[in-house]
């Protein structure tokens, strides 16, 4: 503990304690940040290379709205790894006055905060890129410019990110903290803009605070509404005219699903973050005042603890709500415990058995149906339906006239079989007749 008495004249150690004094952090704060934040941004990254992994090793997923999931997975290692390495790391150094941490942060802190900012952003995009083309496809619009170029939006969202949040690189240095020794001789500094007023304002305030930042939030929060109101109206239609069994429509509602619940992630994540833009914006001395700077350290805390966890949520969220998704984790799983299991050891693989499949058409409303024989019980079928509803009313038009037509060739086949079998009973009766008849006459 450093006392008074450690100086040579009091001028020294207040000059120590406006400038050299390290100020440990609560205990909340560092079971909040150094615990919590640090466990949950190492599950996300071991998360999201494991999703990148499985995402991009399928070519169909390529070519589908699931690339988008896919840069973004790669993006959130970034934003996650980015996180342990600036906040915990330095709320480590604030607890245990380490100089060997504080070295090392202020060596690669200018870094990392500008890749965090510029993935962070690209993500940003991202979910507004894919939240528009399945609210596209939702609406059945004819465009197809969002599902033919999704190589050339993803690339876009992240050159917007670079040209957007690239610079503050450049903005930021780190320079020796005066006469200041140990965990505390190096400080962060800000570097002047140009004098240039009006750049400034249109660069930093109108493009990158309220395009870049509130733009992409309040984009996501309108497409999110409307997707969510047409899927109910869509989904109540389907009840209506009992289509809600078709696949098509089924995996449709599943994909939209799984997008609203990644936005809303978002959305959540990102909504203290906004808000802070625009005080910080519009007014900066408020949150510099004594008695609110305490809440605005701990929301701006809170807003990097949030972005984390929406991406650790991200692979939850797939595996819930989409069925392709959970299928091929499963598949890899199930490798992973082939590959450690001891059959594996003699050259032995399974793979998972087809359940007995059996599909016909039933003539009651619910068209195609799947019977599958489970292995709990293998009496009871598993239906599945298929089809559209259109293909339910060509088909039971088409079975309707087969229907006739059999009943009709069943009739003519029935009356000829009758009239034969009349024909052969009188053939046999006739000759008893004859012989009556003759008889008659001789007597």
């Amino acid at each position: 503990m450093t006392s008074p008495e450690d100086f040579d004249s009091p001028e020294a150690f207040r000059f120590w304690e406006e400038n050299c004094q390290i100020i440990p952090p609560g205990e909340i704060s560092f079971i909040c940040i150094g615990i919590v934040g640090c466990t949950i941004a190492g599950i996300s990254v071991i998360f999201n290379t494991f999703l990148l992994a499985l995402l991009a090793r399928n070519r169909k997923h390529r070519s589908s709205h699931l690339l988008y999931l896919t840069f973004l997975a790669a993006f959130d290692i970034f934003v996650s790894i980015a996180y342990i390495l600036l906040f915990p790391v330095n709320i480590y150094i604030d607890y245990f006055e380490s100089e060997l941490l504080a070295n090392a942060w202020y060596t690669y802190m200018p870094f990392m905060l500008c890749v965090s900012h510029v993935t962070m952003t690209a993500s940003a995009f991202l979910i507004v890129a894919a939240a528009f083309e399945r609210f596209v496809t939702i609406s059945k619009l004819r465009t197809q410019f969002a599902k033919r170029n999704r190589y050339l939006i993803s690339i876009t969202c992240l050159v917007l990110a670079f040209i957007s949040k690239g610079p503050m690189y450049f903005e930021m240095e780190v320079i020796p903290n005066e006469n200041c020794t140990g965990a505390s001789q190096w400080t962060p500094r800000q570097v002047a803009w140009p004098d240039n007023e009006t750049l400034m304002t249109i660069y930093r305030f109108w493009f990158r605070n309220i395009i870049i930042t509130c733009l992409p939030f309040f984009l996501c929060f309108y497409l999110n509404f409307q997707i969510i109101r047409r899927l109910r109206l869509q989904h109540q239609g389907a009840k209506l005219f009992r289509f809600a069994t078709s696949e098509h429509r089924q995996n449709i509602r599943a994909a939209t699903l799984m997008l609203v619940c990644v936005t809303c992630s978002y959305l959540g994540s990102n909504l203290p973050n906004v808000v802070l833009y625009i005080l910080e914006a519009f007014d900066m001395e408020f949150l510099k005042n004594p008695a609110i700077r305490p809440f605005y350290t701990s929301i701006s805390d809170l807003v990097s603890l949030l972005t984390v966890a929406s991406c650790f949520l991200r692979l939850p969220i797939y595996y819930a709500c989409n069925a392709r998704i959970r299928a091929e984790v499963l598949e890899v799983f199930d490798e992973w415990w082939l590959f450690v299991s001891p059959k594996s050891l003699h050259g032995i693989k399974t793979k998972r058995p087809r359940p007995n499949t059996t599909v016909r058409y039933c003539p009651t409303d619910q068209g195609f149906m799947l019977f599958e024989k489970t292995a709990s019980r293998r009496s009871d079928p598993k239906p599945k339906c298929y089809g559209t509803g259109l293909d339910k009313v060509v088909l039971s038009v088409a079975l309707t006239g087969m229907n006739g037509t059999l009943n009709v060739r069943r009739a003519s086949a029935h009356g000829r079989l009758v009239e034969k079998a009349e024909m052969t009973d009188m053939d046999l009766l006739r000759p008893v007749f004859c012989q009556r008849r003759q008889s008659d006459m001789l007597s």
